[in-house]
């Protein structure tokens, strides 16, 4: 709430003033995505890559990182997602991580290891975004909207190696 101090006069220089209240009533906007800016993640078979605010961007301008809920939707086909919970990384059981988690560095892609032959492949896990309220893609007209997040990753095949040894046997 707030005021605005309204002074009329008149031309014999009579004044009279009132204060003219003003109510703002604020508006939870729900959280955006900005797909343009987001790049695939990229990992070598078998290895991790920390996911980043390069791999899913986000804003909401109601709301903190740590109240922006991602929901998993798809698992990854060829990796699992993980979480550090202060001591190890664990496997996302529930689905669901916050924004701020991703911001700190504490969210990866683990590449399972399944042998890939001799191409790159994409796997992918599809999320949504809540701020406990409303999602991405949320309107007023339909605030049970929900837009389904791609997050690309590549996985790039290791290169063989070959080790050879000779035995000097003189």
């Amino acid at each position: 709430t707030d005021g605005l101090l309204i002074t009329a006069v008149d031309r014999d220089g009579a004044a009279r003033s009132w204060t003219l209240d003003i109510n703002v009533t604020p508006v939870n906007d729900a959280p955006t995505v900005d797909t343009g800016a987001m790049e695939p993640a990229v990992v070598t078979e078998s290895d991790y890559i920390v996911l980043t605010e390069d791999h899913l961007k986000l804003a909401d301008v109601d709301n903190q990182p740590s109240e922006l809920i991602i929901t998993v939707i798809q698992q990854p086909g060829l990796g699992e997602l993980q979480k550090f919970n202060g001591t190890t990384w664990v496997v996302i059981a529930d689905g669901t991580f916050t924004y701020q988690d991703l911001l700190s560095g504490g969210i990866r892609y683990h590449h399972t290891g399944e042998e890939l032959g001799t191409v790159s492949v994409v796997d992918l896990f599809k999320v949504t975004v809540s701020d406990g309220e409303l999602n991405v893609g949320s309107t007023e007209m339909d605030p049970d909207a929900k837009t389904e997040i791609d997050i690309n990753i590549r996985v790039d095949v290791l290169e063989p190696t070959l080790e050879l040894r000779v035995d000097d046997q003189t």
